[in-house]
């Protein structure tokens, strides 16, 4: 039987080809609903203990680096299932003229790292910077090539090459002349001054790149790829284009190439922190993994034209050959699906996929497999079936003009973002409910992204908890003094550090609120502990909020927890937390720590 017995094949390619002439001379696709928000789940199928956010998150990741080169024969997609009921990842990634070996062998070293850090054989911070090694080399190529080096090697015909009118250093230059011109105008002279430091790093960077010899390359790649990740940083929730937006950049700019090479870029630090994560917090599914390749089905031949399966339908006949307790619900894309792509994986409903590009390709098509179980052949046969009569629909609404629906700008075709799905690690944060913390949100520090460095993270933190309180401290101590002059505390030696942190390789278990040298006769100050003999105080009354599970470090206690997120939200001292000596200031320094440092 072939999958094309319910659908008439010659209506169905007649139809692709006159939406393809329809929709290709104009800058507009029809706008589309989404793909089930909910994919089907068979009743013998089970479902992982991975999110479907953090599945997602994953397949898109594995999808993005599958894609090495920037070819269509290269652009790729990717699945995340749990292998069995006591654990294991199986990562399943297609290609759409398959996979080679460079991606074979840098994603199986990955998932190896990946095992190690798991198993707590390997710190997260190491297995980041042995990811990240990974990637880079076998990404050399390509973020060459999204550099425009003239190191940059060609591995297809030239008719695929894009060869870059300008490179980045040169398009970093005109950055910073306009970003020069800019302050010469008098707009915000701190905001431009930023800016164009961040530019100026990372050009540096890139031309260290094109100096740099075999020995010393792979350090300036990651050089570049750190100073692309500090640049596409959030500030203040503004990001990069929106930044130069307030600077007074109209769009024509900010549209341009080279923001999208740099976001690729920074892509690579993100992935690398978030896979290390993931390995962490779900770390019995990620001790043991294994790397599915999909092996592309031959090209068809259909009325002499060639037609081919894209990367997204391979996964989902694999799937429906290799079948198992527990499925995908998410199909990650190097790049947006195609517009059949979509409509046939909405129609299929079992898969999400991020969204589609619009654009029609007219040598598409589906497999013909003739191992297929008769329930999979069927249900393909009927994901075929509603896609020809979505198609006919669309050609309608664009061929009858009075009945034109509304369209929508061309989308890109990149699926990056730099805002992961979060990963939630433990804290003593996770005793205050998240209704809760979420009127702490003002502590938060606005530069902080799910892809800020541990390092970056701690420090940016510290700095907002210390701004509010000092501000705080010094509005209790004013307020100590005038009751008791003559018991006023000193503020001046308050400060927050990272003392002890470092080496704690636990999620969430890195900071220590200090306070050197502080004043006994003052009850604001040394309301952050009990009493000297406290067993939360050291002699420079040091408190440290920490929860590890394998590590001697001491736990908040959980009345203790109460007692601030009362203070906090309720904005009043108890008489429980009078108990324990604790005071506004210290408890919400404390409860805002504790929050945006998990």
């Amino acid at each position: 039987m072939s999958l094309w017995d319910t659908t008439s094949r010659a209506a169905f390619e007649n139809d692709v080809a006159s939406l393809y002439r329809a929709t290709s001379s104009n800058s507009h696709r029809p706008q589309l609903p989404g793909p089930p928000s909910r994919p089907i789940i068979g009743p013998q199928e089970r479902v992982s203990i991975l999110p479907s956010e953090i599945e997602e998150q994953l397949a898109e990741d594995f999808a993005f680096l599958t894609a090495w080169e920037n070819t269509p024969s290269s652009v790729a997609g990717a699945t995340i299932t749990q292998q069995n009921d006591t654990g294991g990842i199986c990562v399943r990634i297609a290609a759409n003229e398959g996979i080679s070996k460079p991606v074979r062998d840098g994603l199986q070293e990955m998932l190896s790292s990946i095992e190690t850090c798991a198993l707590r054989r390997l710190s997260k911070r190491s297995c980041e910077e042995y990811l990240l090694d990974t990637i880079v080399v076998f990404h050399r190529n390509r973020i060459l090539e999204r550099l425009g080096s003239c190191k940059t090697r060609r591995h297809e015909p030239d008719r695929w090459a894009i060869h870059s009118s300008a490179t980045m250093t040169s398009r970093l230059q005109v950055w910073i002349k306009s970003l020069q011109t800019n302050a010469r105008q008098g707009h915000s002279t701190h905001t431009t001054a930023v800016l164009l430091a961040q530019v100026r790093e990372l050009k540096d960077a890139v031309i260290s790149v094109e100096t740099a010899d075999q020995a010393t390359e792979s350090d300036t790649l990651k050089s570049v790829i750190r100073a692309a990740s500090n640049l596409m940083e959030e500030v203040n929730g503004f990001s990069l284009q929106a930044r130069f937006h307030r600077l007074g950049f109209d769009s024509s700019f900010t549209n341009r190439k080279e923001f999208r090479q740099i976001l690729a870029i920074a892509n690579y630090q993100r992935i690398s922190h978030y896979l290390a994560t993931a390995a962490r917090k779900y770390h019995r599914l990620f001790q043991s993994s294994n790397l599915e390749i999909v092996e592309p089905q031959k090209v068809e031949v259909w009325q002499g034209l060639k037609h081919f399966v894209h990367a997204e339908i391979q996964l989902v006949v694999d799937h429906e050959l290799n079948s198992g307790p527990y499925k995908p619900t998410h199909i990650g894309t190097s790049k947006r699906a195609c517009l059949l792509c979509f409509l046939f994986l909405s129609a299929y409903g079992r898969y999400n996929v991020s969204n589609t590009h619009g654009e029609v390709m007219p040598q598409w098509t589906v497999p013909n497999v003739a191992s297929l179980s008769d329930d999979s052949r069927t249900r393909l046969q009927d994901a075929l079936r509603d896609t020809a009569t979505e198609i006919k629909a669309l050609l309608r609404t664009v061929t009858e003009k009075k009945k034109m629906a509304k369209l929508s700008p061309a989308i890109a075709h990149s699926t990056i973002r730099l805002v992961s799905a979060p990963i939630e690690t433990p804290s003593v944060a996770t005793i205050v409910s998240t209704q809760d913390l979420q009127d702490t949100v003002e502590f938060a520090p606005q530069e902080m992204t799910p892809y800020t460095s541990d390092a970056k993270a701690k420090l940016m933190a510290l700095s907002v908890v210390e701004d509010r309180a000092v501000s705080t401290v010094e509005n209790l101590a004013a307020a100590e003094g005038e009751a008791n002059p003559t018991n006023s505390p000193s503020t001046t030696s308050f400060h927050l550090s990272t003392t002890h942190s470092e080496n704690l390789e636990f999620d969430g278990c890195f900071l220590v609120l200090e306070l050197e040298d502080c004043p006994e006769s003052s009850s604001t100050i040394n309301g952050l502990v009990d009493s000297p003999q406290d067993k939360y105080m050291s002699a420079s009354c040091t408190f440290r909020p920490y929860r590890c599970e394998d590590q001697h470090i001491p736990i908040i206690d959980v009345t203790q927890i109460q007692c601030l997120r009362d203070i906090v939200l309720k904005r009043e001292v108890t008489s429980q937390c009078l108990e324990f000596g604790l005071q506004g200031a210290s408890a919400e320094i404390l409860l805002a720590t504790v929050q945006w440092i998990r």
